[in-house]
């Protein structure tokens, strides 16, 4: 037990076991005299039988003294050993239990020497969690004082039929596995116990030396010499262990070659798995050498760039990167390797094997050998191109929105201006009718006021990304093409010819395509504006190429120019308001614009780049349904309108509430007008009105507040909204608010009058 406490040393330079013991079972004749006298003391009437066999600690070594000694232990008695009596020891009784040596199958003389199956007859016995474990005795004496992790045994049988168990207390935690492997100990202990126990000398020794060696066998020898007692053996007991001893001899080198080739097909298994993982997942797995030149790429390398395996080892990961990242990445890089750190999340643009780019998110932990030498990185790189095109449209789309919060607040109060101005000149053109030159400049008045309305118009076209299928057709985007090329043709062949500029239109990948649903004036807008840009892009000439082609669910078209190119900080903010690279002419619009307007229409719309190439614009929408959401709404006449209605005018703008009163008076209403939400509730409830005018923004209280109050009325009048909000659907619901119309500013007046009409005819039906 010494020689086997002492084998294995851990980290600190100590024994991992705590206590090795060693046990056996003996007939009563060949028990020491001292256990014999204890079993009498233990039987004073006589009853024991000669023939039972007992069951003993042999050998002991451990942590402590009294530990290293059979006869000093107080453990070291015997007990009859049959299943009645193992019952009261819960830990002997699970690991014979567990080994396969049950007392009831040990009655006659062993024959497994003659079993070339043998070991595998006997298990290992394995507590993994001493701590607590009803198995294992003295929890507070022995178990957590001296830290015992796990207990495990292993044992086996002598031809005699006399058994044996070595059980050890470890202070390293084991799993059965780890346990498992101390079972090639078996045939050595065997081997080492077995001339004692054969010729019956095996409690013949110094009790203070329980690990008792055997001498030498040899064949030129009739005898074999024991080194404790220099005690002949029999020829006939030679017999026995010589046989038995090349059994164990041959148990033992099978156990070796089970366990190599165990641990060969877990290598293999391990291996198998390993590269099953690297193969089949959606990354590609590489090494770099200590120079960064590829020596192992997964195939997932093919999927990602369209190179095989091969192809890229040797070559350096800038090597097939952006002519930008090739600086950048590489720079950064070498800092890292410097260091010889981990690292992650490192991005980079890769250029495929066709030609376009690929986002690539990099990381990797350095390969250090055991002499602590670097050798290079092992790594995994991720496609992430798509996610930063999500990651960008969600910022495109958070610029949109904010500019659309400030578009939409200046729209309304430009709007209530120039309601205002479209009104008041409205009855001045009434009253001058017979003034010409008055009624001219009024005229102008009024154009400007239109050409203000559009610019409104313009500025929130492209912060609106939501579809409005009511001015929707079904459209052939390759004749809207074909129509914006014949358009804009003075300006890339009569003006540029005229100044010796040549520019090449290549219509040959404008294929046959399904119809969209779309508005053509906004999307020949769009084709409009990228046209323009790539001529500009061009300034000495160039070829200008259109395509048209299918694609899964969509429609797609793309335009390619040879012009400048941009780079790739311009291009990834190309979409962005006020962006321009046509200084000091350009307003920094135009993409912006169609890029609001191909949301609208549930689109994407794409741009890729390279300087001194040109760019190509791909803008994909979906296929139309059979028919579009568009229904035209024939314009209903009406009889001249009902007069001397109460009408109340709710406006915070003073100048609105002298227009609509002047106006409505003149129509032969009866009308009064307040400029503050507080005071029109106030009026409401000491009078009564046919129907009220009012507007949605006010500050202290609310359009929408006024109109609910109305519910609270014996009478409620009817309501119409007049605001200067251009996204007044989305503010409101008509039919929540109860609102009976909705007229936008800047309005015309006779628009006004037509929807007052409306809403008292429909009550007249």
């Amino acid at each position: 037990m010494k020689t086997l406490y002492n084998s294995f040393v851990t980290e600190d330079g100590m024994s991992p076991f705590v206590l090795a013991r060693f046990f056996k079972s003996c007939d009563y004749e060949g028990l020491p005299e001292d256990i014999r006298n204890y079993i009498h003391i233990k039987d004073p009437k006589g009853n024991l039988k000669l023939n039972n066999k007992y069951l003993t600690l042999l050998g002991s070594f451990g942590k402590l003294d009294n530990w290293k000694y059979r006869d000093l232990s107080e453990n070291f008695k015997a007990f009859p050993f049959n299943e009645y009596m193992l019952d009261k020891t819960p830990m002997l009784s699970a690991a014979f239990e567990e080994i396969g040596l049950k007392p009831a199958h040990l009655k006659q003389t062993d024959k497994s020497i003659l079993i070339k199956d043998y070991h595998r007859q006997y298990g290992i016995f394995c507590v993994e969690n001493a701590n607590g474990s009803k198995l294992i005795p003295k929890q507070a004496e022995f178990v957590r004082p001296y830290s015992v992790k796990s207990v495990f045994g292993f044992g086996g049988i002598y031809s005699t039929s006399n058994v044996y168990a070595v059980i050890i207390f470890s202070r390293e935690k084991l799993s059965r596995k780890d346990a498992q492997l101390f079972l090639s100990l078996n045939p050595a202990i065997k081997q080492i116990t077995l001339a004692h126990e054969v010729t019956g000398n095996i409690f013949k020794t110094d009790s203070k030396n329980t690990n008792v060696s055997i001498d030498n066998f040899s064949d030129e020898m009739p005898t074999v010499q024991m080194k404790a007692y220099n005690k002949t053996i029999s020829p006939r007991h030679k017999g026995i262990i010589e046989k038995e001893m090349a059994l164990t001899y041959s148990i033992e080198l099978e156990m070796t070659n089970e366990y190599l080739l165990g641990m060969s097909e877990e290598l293999k298994e391990s291996h198998e798995k390993f590269r099953s993982l690297v193969e089949n997942t959606t990354d590609w797995i590489w090494e770099t050498d200590e120079h960064n030149r590829y020596t192992y790429a997964s195939p997932q390398v093919h999927q990602l760039l369209g190179y095989e395996p091969g192809e890229v080892i040797g070559i350096t990961p800038f090597d097939i990167m952006t002519l930008e990242d090739q600086q950048s990445v590489r720079k950064q890089f070498i800092e890292i390797t410097e260091r010889q750190e981990s690292f992650s999340g490192l991005e980079n643009h890769n250029l495929h094997k066709d030609g376009h780019t690929v986002i690539l998110e990099t990381s990797g932990v350095p390969i250090i050998s055991p002499d602590g030498s670097f050798k290079g990185y092992r790594g995994i790189d991720r496609d992430i191109t798509e996610r930063k095109k999500t990651e960008q449209a969600l910022i495109q789309s958070e610029k949109l929105k904010a500019m659309g919060v400030m578009t939409s607040g200046i729209s309304h109060e430009f709007n209530n201006i120039l309601a205002v101005i479209k009104g008041f000149s409205l009855l001045l053109k009434q009253k001058y009718e017979d003034h010409k030159e008055i009624y001219d400049k009024i005229e102008v008045i009024l154009q400007s006021v239109t050409d203000g309305t559009k610019i409104v118009d313009r500025m929130q076209s492209f912060t609106m990304n939501k579809t409005d299928g009511t001015t929707f057709t079904p459209l052939d985007v390759r004749k809207l093409i074909e129509q914006v090329i014949e358009l804009s043709k003075p300006r890339w062949k009569t003006i540029s010819e005229a100044h010796g500029i040549t520019y090449y239109i290549d219509k040959k990948g404008m294929k046959s395509v399904s119809n969209i649903c779309g508005d053509s004036t906004e999307l020949r807008q769009v084709i409009l504006n990228i046209i323009n840009n790539s001529l500009d892009a061009m300034p000495e000439g160039g070829h200008l190429s259109f395509s048209t082609w299918n694609e899964e669910r969509n429609v797609c078209f793309s335009i390619s120019d040879t012009g400048e190119g941009m780079y790739d900080d311009i291009r990834k903010n190309i979409f962005d308001p006020f962006l321009t690279t046509k200084m000091p002419i350009g307003a920094g619009l135009g993409m912006s614009i169609c890029y609001g307007i191909i949301k609208r229409h549930g689109g994407e719309i794409d741009v890729e780049s390279e300087v001194g190439v040109g760019t190509t614009v791909t803008t994909r929408l979906p296929i139309s349904k059979e028919d579009c959401d568009f229904v035209t709404r024939p314009e209903q006449q009406h009889e001249p309108g009902v007069m001397n209605l109460r009408i109340l005018v709710i406006d915070d703008e003073q100048t609105v509430c002298e227009l609509l009163s002047e106006f409505l008076s003149q129509e032969g209403q009866n009308v009064k007008s307040v400029s503050s939400g507080k005071e029109a509730i106030k009026l409401l409830k000491s009078e009564s009105f046919d129907i009220v005018l009012c507007d949605l923004v006010m500050p202290e209280v609310s359009g929408r507040e006024v109109i609910r109050m109305l519910d609270t009325l014996n009478k409620r009048p009817k309501v119409g909204l007049i605001t200067g909000w251009s996204e007044e659907k989305e503010i409101f619901s008509m039919e929540d608010m109860k609102v009976d119309f909705v007229v936008k500013k800047p309005f015309d007046l006779s628009e006004l009058t037509k929807c007052i009409n409306i809403a008292f005819d429909a009550d007249s039906k």
